[in-house]
């Protein structure tokens, strides 16, 4: 089985979020979350996954570092509709 790892980190309550890849088309992906890529071994379960962890981290504003994000590499996601939106920190 493949997997990858993210971390959560806190601090009081501070948080950040240190992922993988959980995006790997930032430019597609927070768009519509629900496309994958062929680099996922379980399509349906990475696409879940994702929406998920944009869920998360958009509800409760906890911001993000990760492999595959445009520079910075970190920012905060906010939910537009049924897609979402990176912003840099």
């Amino acid at each position: 089985s493949l997997a990858h790892t993210g971390f959560r980190l806190t601090s009081g309550a501070d948080q950040l979020i240190i992922w993988g890849d959980v995006v790997v088309s930032p430019e597609l992906q927070f768009a519509h979350p629900e496309w994958t890529s062929t680099f996922d071994a379980n399509p349906a379960q990475a696409a879940q996954s994702r929406m998920q962890v944009f869920r998360e981290v958009a509800a409760d504003q906890i911001p993000v570092l990760g492999m595959h994000l445009p520079f910075p590499g970190a920012g905060t996601v906010l939910a537009r509709g049924d897609a979402y939106e990176l912003v840099a920190l």
